[in-house]
């Protein structure tokens, strides 16, 4: 869009303002000719992810488009803006965290080495820990 499109298709009153949903679809020529509703009526469950593609609401209209779906966190931006990795783990499958891994592979060495007293379990986890290779644990991401 040229800045004499852009001067005609948004209303002076709303530049440089939050827009709603309808607005940012019209100005992509997204909204489509009747009235849309904002959220999904669908009765799908969240399990069921099939309608994800169709555009059956506005919001899922506008998350569907390639610049909502590269948007980063702002959690996440503000990480990488101070130089560091975000990585995020799986949500609801604990099993697959990094850190279950590095607990499985401590207890194990705990196993092996301790003589099953508090003294000496006291001694054997803080070794256990440092024993793990940091080598290791990034083959574990």
């Amino acid at each position: 869009m040229t800045s004499d499109q852009d001067d005609l298709s948004v209303p002076e009153r709303w530049r440089g303002k939050p827009q709603g949903w309808k607005i940012v679809l019209q100005e992509r020529g997204l909204w489509p000719a009747g009235e849309v509703t904002h959220n999904c009526k669908s009765k799908k469950s969240k399990a069921d992810r099939s309608h994800i593609g169709n555009a059956c609401c506005a919001r899922r209209l506008l998350s569907i488009q390639p610049d909502h779906l590269e948007q980063k966190s702002r959690l996440q931006e503000e990480i990488e803006n101070r130089s560091y990795l975000c990585l995020f783990s799986p949500k609801f499958h604990c099993e697959l965290n990094w850190i279950e891994y590095r607990w499985g592979r401590a207890k194990l060495y705990t196993r092996k080495n301790c003589q099953y007293n508090w003294p000496s379990l006291i001694k054997t986890v803080p070794k256990a820990l440092q024993e793990i290779p940091s080598l290791l644990l990034l083959k574990y991401w």
